[in-house]
């Protein structure tokens, strides 16, 4: 037969309303949302790196290098807007 055509009519209405559910009910992040903040810079770094590296043996320590870097950058960033916050 065609594919799908076990489907109810149901079942298609669900899966029309599970993206509007994801904005009405959105996921418990609190504990760490920080966390995924880690993943696109490291995906950010790969790919600055696969473009700019000369040799490309060197491209996991060059983005370690460059992760490590952003995100310390965000840290600073984060610790002097909290002084300028709490003491301003």
């Amino acid at each position: 037969g065609r594919p799908g055509a076990g489907m109810s009519f149901a079942f298609y209405l669900m899966l029309a309303e599970v993206p509007h559910r994801l904005f009405l009910d959105p996921m418990a992040l609190d504990g760490y949302w920080l966390a995924l903040l880690i993943p696109p810079v490291v995906a950010m770094a790969v790919v600055y790196k696969g473009i700019r590296v000369a040799d490309m043996s060197r491209l996991g320590w060059e983005a370690a290098r460059l992760s490590l870097q952003v995100v310390g950058l965000m840290i600073l960033a984060a610790a002097v807007l909290w002084v300028v916050a709490v003491w301003w």
